[in-house]
């Protein structure tokens, strides 16, 4: 009997064995995954960031045209008073 429970137990650690691997194999492919993940959500926030620029540069650069479209409104096709008719 003693050489029966000897088999069980070394069947029983094999076991335990061949699961922890898969679960190592499992989580190793999860951490892979997660960090491809990661990897890829960064390059979109870079990319986003870069498009955000861009739009501000073109935010900015349509406000400097309106600004001078209000001054020439205002002030550009008005007589100064200086004997210019």
């Amino acid at each position: 009997m003693r050489g029966a429970e000897h088999h069980v137990v070394t069947i029983g650690v094999e076991m335990n064995t061949m699961v922890a691997r898969r679960n190592r194999t499992a989580r190793s492919r999860e951490e892979e995954r997660l960090a491809t993940e990661l990897e890829d959500a960064r390059r979109r926030i870079i990319e986003l960031m870069g498009q955000l620029a861009e739009t501000v540069r073109s935010r900015d650069a349509l406000s400097d045209r309106v600004q001078v479209m209000a001054w020439n409104a205002r002030w550009g096709r008005e007589h100064t008073g200086f004997g210019v008719r």
